[in-house]
């Protein structure tokens, strides 16, 4: 395990600067570290500016996050469910990691304790403007299905993709995080606030938001609903591990805050129901992919049997406490079979992934028959920002949940991911990425399972996570090589010039910057320990 310093994931640009050594690479790279370090902190700075919109702009209500800025062409100037709760929390991570890393008024060069109460300020907001649309603004359809809303908390009443269930999980996924902080000693709110008490009357209280989400998924989780990109009907993958997490956390509310043994034993039932469901259900044997979604009723029907960046995000969105949600290997496996096939579709569709185009990493997007633009679905799609760290994302979690297990499970389909991700590195590289004895090791035929152990090869061990960690650069210089001066991200980059297009100043950019770096330096910290 990490010792407390290297456990907290702030970004090297906001950590001391005994820490700040810690997150350096040691291949000479730093032109990209100081990179990384300054575009999180315009994320920051961006991300902080969106959340508070509402003192420029009179009729927003305080706690509506904005999608983005943008009011036409295309019109993002909306509250999503989905979006708000994930980049709440990244926020409540923010907050957490800020207060491990010990920040006062004192020394605090970068006021990282003055942008962790602005964003402690807003999530309090958030959580009140939540509660105001659970208890008066339910949609006559799609309930708390609902995926979104306008900034002044009036109910959207076009024809939508309604309803989406990963809203109300990943609502109550962050509702339940920032009552955890809230109940954690080193947090400068657990001396202000009762964390207990802000449990029952702004959370848990029979029609407050953390309640009524839960029933609502308890009622709905088999019912069909839209994706996260709110194309198609059906049962996703995405949205049932988002749901089982939610009533694993709901369950251990239950047990370890009220003691309430029945329901604790219900959402217990769930979750693993759920979670089961989601181990089973979506695998491809033809194909050797999990599918995003089975059970199509309309929409949207993608090529490839389903393939689609969302089983990526279910991964990285549920990871907590330094481990995968999904504990299953041999569901890593079909995942790690999944993202190799993600990677390689996305390598062959995209001009900007062309060699010749002279970029470095792979820019992922959505799926491959994606025709959504960024301002309409009449041409073809693109690489989104938020999707190209997110892959980097999952290649610093890999690494970081071996780091916490202790262990790797190395089988013939991990063998192949590995060494795929050597030759992602090594293309056009003439120097080598990883040691002759790790390179003899994943070249060498693997027909049975085997438990790669940190205590008993610790080479072997850190090779493979030093591989996943620059595996994980790879994906994020793509993000650098699209990334603009003043560091504003956009939604998605251009098929064929690289160019950024779509929302610009997109939420959800920021955040899924923000969280792919803080899973970097974490992973870089137990590397380099």
């Amino acid at each position: 395990m990490l010792g407390s310093l290297n456990r907290s994931i702030l970004p090297a640009l906001l950590l001391s600067s005994a820490a700040y050594a810690l997150t350096k690479r040691s291949d000479g790279d730093v032109g990209f570290d100081e990179w990384v370090d300054t575009q999180y902190k315009a994320a920051v700075t961006r991300l902080n500016s969106n959340l508070h919109v509402y003192e420029s702009e009179p009729d927003v209500f305080k706690g509506a996050m904005v999608a983005s800025p943008s009011k036409k062409n295309p019109d993002y100037f909306y509250h999503w469910t989905r979006d708000s709760a994930l980049t709440m929390s990244c926020v409540v991570d923010y907050i957490k990691d800020t207060a491990n890393a010990g920040y006062n008024t004192c020394n605090d060069p970068y006021s990282v304790g003055k942008t962790a109460n602005d964003f402690d300020e807003f999530i309090n907001y958030y959580i009140n403007f939540t509660n105001f649309l659970v208890k008066y603004r339910r949609h006559p359809v799609s309930d708390l299905g609902e995926p979104k809303f306008y900034m002044n908390g009036t109910l959207f009443l076009d024809p939508w993709g309604r309803p989406q269930n990963d809203g109300p999980a990943e609502r109550s996924i962050t509702n339940i995080q920032y009552f955890n902080l809230l109940m954690s000693t080193n947090n400068f709110r657990s001396q202000q606030v009762d964390g207990v008490d802000f449990l029952n009357n702004v959370l848990m209280c029979d029609s407050c938001v953390l309640t009524q989400d839960l029933k609502y998924l308890e009622a709905n989780y088999t019912q069909p609903n839209f994706d996260v990109w709110e194309e198609v009907s059906g049962t996703h993958f995405y949205n049932m591990i988002a749901t089982s997490k939610a009533f694993k956390l709901a369950s251990q509310l239950y047990d370890e805050v009220y003691d309430n043994q029945p329901m604790a034993s219900k959402y217990e039932i769930l979750y693993r129901k759920t979670l089961d469901f989601a181990s089973t259900g979506f695998w491809n044997s033809t194909s050797q992919i999990l599918m995003s979604t089975i059970d199509y009723k309309e929409g949207v029907y993608k090529t490839y049997d389903f393939l689609d960046a969302t089983v990526v995000l279910a991964w990285i969105h549920t990871f907590e406490d330094g481990d995968f949600f999904i504990k299953s290997n041999d569901m890593l496996s079909k995942t790690l079979q999944t993202v190799k096939r993600l990677i390689e579709v996305n390598s062959e569709i995209y001009t900007v992934n062309d060699p010749s185009f002279g970029a470095p990493g792979i820019a992922i997007g959505r799926y491959p028959s994606d025709k959504y633009n960024g301002y309409d679905s009449f041409t073809l799609g693109n690489p989104w920002l938020l999707l190209t760290s997110g892959v980097s994302e999952f290649f610093y979690k890999f690494s970081i949940s071996a780091e916490t297990r202790g262990k790797f499970i190395y089988n013939s389909q991990m063998r192949d991911f590995l060494l795929f991700s050597h030759n992602l590195l090594q293309a056009g590289s003439h120097d080598k990425v990883i040691s002759s004895d790790l390179l003899n090791f994943i070249n060498a035929p693997c027909d049975k399972t085997t438990i790669l152990y940190q205590s008993k090869h610790s080479e072997i061990f850190n090779g493979i996570q030093s591989l996943l960690a620059k595996t994980g650069d790879f994906f994020l210089k793509r993000v650098q090589f699209h990334s603009l001066p003043d560091g504003s991200m956009a939604e998605q980059f251009n098929r064929e010039t690289g160019k950024q297009q779509g929302a610009p100043d997109l939420t959800w950019s920021y955040a899924a910057f923000m969280t792919a770096v803080n899973a970097r330096s974490r992973a870089l910290s137990a590397i380099q320990n």
